[in-house]
């Protein structure tokens, strides 16, 4: 486990300054969802309509906005120390002698690893996987001014995030074992032969079988010039995606009537990303040598590229709810690996309902993806998101807010989540899915951010 989670992390130690990704929502927007909220200054990085909507005119920006970590493991059994009890074993040299027990032992003990690795791997090849990820915003961003001389309202947002995911497969084509021995299937099938009881006996039958052996003598030559190591195809495959992202984005009034207003915002992103891609066989150089390299591997495999996107918002805003609709990366921003294979941030259109008490301290939110889309390292994804919080005016009452989000598509996880905002200014958010691991005692899934956001 923590090799694997060891890799995950050289695959996005470089930092790199990214808008939020989806996968991963700033801030209080974890136990929100993507609602336009009057209690966050990071609505804004979702509906870029959001940010004239507001009730506060004036500067609001983030100290350090948001900060944060999640992890996400495969459903499978046991997967914790079964991978790490595959990555222990010892693919090391057969010893042959001229003892038959000892000969029979090690076809028993081979057997008994060919047929664990492969039940494993066929199960850990579709289900299992760890998955890192982080996000942060670049401090005091975002920034978001609202003035009467600019006829609306102007939102500045750059972050950062990274996501890795990394699982142990089968050979490429599906065709070899998982593990190998390299020896004859006529003398591997003598050697585990039940009905030989004895050195002659294994002798005999060798003479008898190979042609090319006339004697005891030579018999037992053959025996002892048989020097081979048991190999394995199984390979590390990894995905992971950097994402810089700089956007800066324009909302204003559209129409204004007696029982609301209606509010239009577009946001102009240019994207940064680092795509990687790791396939290496577990069994090179030694036990640990495809860990040992991994820091190579990620640097021949990595490649950087831009494009820019484009979001596209509405909202609706009355005294006591509001109703929007958010139509992201229209252009589908796209980003290529080394080897030529292409990622793109898919078109998303994103629904948003609120309703507030008369105060606006309390807010009960819903959004929800119309339809399902990649991330840049291939996880499907389409949000929903139910949530209530109570906003206070008091520097010493905590806020509060809690929320279930669940991935329609994809992995199928849901959420619990919460959080808390203390003297106005500094939020913790977290999130854990409601499915264990199984035959461990912890989520599949946890997110938690950390910020702290002002208001002039």
């Amino acid at each position: 486990m923590k090799r694997l989670c060891s890799a995950l992390l050289l695959a996005l130690v470089p930092v790199a300054a990214y808008a939020a990704p989806h996968s991963h929502p700033s801030g209080p927007n974890l136990t929100f969802g993507d609602i336009s909220n009057p209690q966050t200054v990071l609505s804004v990085t979702g509906n870029p309509a959001s940010g004239a909507a507001a009730e506060q005119r004036g500067i609001r920006f983030g100290l350090l906005s948001s900060i944060g970590f999640s992890y996400e493991i495969g459903d499978m059994d046991n997967i914790i120390d079964d991978m790490d009890d595959f990555l222990e074993e010892d693919f090391g040299e057969l010893e042959f002698t001229s003892d038959l027990q000892g000969l029979q032992s090690m076809v028993r003990e081979y057997d008994r690893l060919e047929s664990r690795f492969n039940n494993f791997l066929e199960t850990v090849s579709e289900d299992g996987y760890i998955k890192l990820g982080y996000s942060a915003h670049v401090p005091l961003t975002p920034v978001v001014a609202t003035y009467d001389f600019l006829g609306g309202t102007l939102a500045l947002d750059a972050n950062f995030s990274g996501q890795g995911r990394i699982t142990i497969q089968g050979e490429q084509d599906g065709s070899a074992p998982v593990i190998s021995h390299g020896i004859d299937p006529t003398l591997w099938s003598i050697l585990g032969d039940s009905n030989i009881t004895s050195e002659a006996d294994l002798l005999a039958e060798i003479q008898d079988q190979f042609s090319e052996i006339s004697s005891p003598v030579e018999a037992q030559d053959f025996l002892d010039e048989r020097d081979t190591t048991i190999t394995t195809d199984a390979r590390i495959v990894g995905e992971a995606a950097q994402l810089r992202e700089v956007a800066l984005s324009y909302s204003g009034a559209a129409w204004h009537h007696q029982d609301g207003s209606l509010y239009l915002g577009g946001k102009l992103k240019h994207y940064s990303a680092d795509l990687t891609k790791i396939d290496k066989n577990i069994a090179d150089e030694d036990g640990d040598g495809a860990f040992d390299t991994l820091s190579d591997e990620i640097g021949e495999n990595t490649h950087n590229s831009t494009d820019f996107g484009v979001d596209l918002g509405l909202l609706w805003t009355a005294p006591n709810y509001r109703v929007g609709g958010t139509l992201v990366n229209v252009n589908e921003p796209s980003f290529r690996h080394i080897d030529g294979d292409r990622r793109s941030l898919d078109q998303q259109l994103r629904l948003e309902g609120a309703v507030f008490t008369a105060n606006r301290n309390w807010v009960f939110g819903f959004a929800y993806d119309v339809d399902s889309a990649n991330n840049l390292i291939g996880d499907e994804y389409q949000w929903m998101t139910l949530s209530a919080g109570y906003a206070t005016q008091s520097w010493w009452i905590p806020g509060v807010r809690l929320g279930y989000r669940e991935n329609l598509t994809g992995t199928k996880l849901s959420y619990i989540s919460g959080g808390i905002t203390l003297f106005r200014v500094a939020n913790l958010d977290v999130a854990y899915s409601t499915d264990s691991v199984s035959g461990e005692d912890i989520p599949r899934s946890a997110i938690v951010n950390l910020g702290l956001e002002i208001t002039f």
